[in-house]
């Protein structure tokens, strides 16, 4: 059996200035953080978390028109709200994001991503 994974979870990776040791967050933990404390004592500060850049990587297949002529790659729309859900959106709001805004996909997926990623923002 090959397994795939279910989400991918974006580090932020923190070195603690007393004792250089790193802590892993995710951008979902850190909407709630705004110091950190390390093992050894130190309480720090950290600068909040505005943007991500993100690349999406998912699996594009071929359409065909209904003549049977290629007409382009697609992209799952799945793949889509499992990168939002990764980045801290709830299932329900990726998906009402991409079914809101799937029209608008021109075949460039790294842009889809980052235009979801805008309007998941903008409230």
């Amino acid at each position: 059996m090959t397994l795939k994974p279910i989400r991918v979870e974006i580090d932020c990776v923190f070195q603690c200035p007393t004792c250089n040791t790193e802590t892993w967050h995710t951008i979902r933990e850190l909407k709630h953080r705004k110091h950190l404390d390390c093992p050894c004592g130190s309480k720090t500060h950290i600068e909040p978390v505005h943007t991500v850049e993100v690349t999406y990587a998912g699996r594009a297949t071929q359409a065909f028109d209904s003549a049977g002529k290629q007409s382009g790659p697609t992209f799952p729309l799945d793949d889509f709200v499992a990168s939002l859900v990764s980045l801290g959106h709830k299932t329900a709001e990726a998906h009402k994001l991409v079914e809101t805004h799937k029209d608008t996909h021109d075949g460039d997926d790294g842009k889809f991503l980052t235009f979801l990623l805008t309007q998941g923002t903008s409230r």
